[in-house]
């Protein structure tokens, strides 16, 4: 556990930092090690949590492909409350870009 205790302190420091890419680069393995143990939960989070780091550097086209990756797990493992995450971040992204159709 203690790992991932520190992965996520430096996950959010290097964020507040703005160090984007490195946040990605620790995101990213943390998603292939989700996926590699079948921890779809985690994975679902981790993704979103991309989608917002590539939404703060106006990525928003692909913030919003991490969004709905995330809202497939979520559906698949049935968890609301990422459901709900994920659904008001891609509805947000979407009015940022004013794309109303």
């Amino acid at each position: 556990m203690g790992f991932f205790k520190e992965f996520i302190r430096a996950e959010g420091n290097l964020e507040l930092a703005g160090n984007f890419v490195k946040a990605l680069e620790y995101l990213g393995r943390s998603s292939e090690v989700n996926r590699e143990v079948g921890n779809k939960y985690n994975e679902g989070w981790t993704l979103v949590n991309m989608g917002v780091v590539y939404s703060r550097m106006n990525q928003i086209d692909t913030a919003i492909r991490y969004y709905q990756k995330s809202l497939l797990i979520a559906e698949e493992i049935e968890n609301h409350r990422l459901i709900l995450t994920c659904l008001d971040n891609i509805g947000g992204k979407y009015s940022m870009q004013r794309d109303f159709e």
